[in-house]
């Protein structure tokens, strides 16, 4: 998680141009807004491609689900009924 952190911290700092503890005279207010900006949508844009990575992986088809429960169930004895 930390070299996440880092990442999109050194993202931010690419998109901002300089140093952001030590900006230069010509930098304002509008200009860290934009970097947190266009941050903001590359981490939007991740978080939709995890989610759609996370639906599609994360899928196991029914007769498979079904077929892995009762044989456990079948094997160790228990179970109900």
């Amino acid at each position: 998680m930390a070299f996440g952190v880092a990442a999109i911290g050194a993202l931010y700092r690419g998109f901002l141009g300089t140093d952001p503890q030590s900006p230069g005279p010509d930098t304002d207010l509008a200009d860290f807004a934009a970097a947190f900006d266009r941050t903001a949508y590359v981490l939007a844009a991740l978080a939709v491609g995890t989610t759609q990575l996370a639906f599609r992986l994360g899928r196991v088809p029914a007769g498979a689900a079904v077929e892995h429960g009762e044989g456990a169930a079948g094997r160790t004895g228990a179970g109900p009924g």
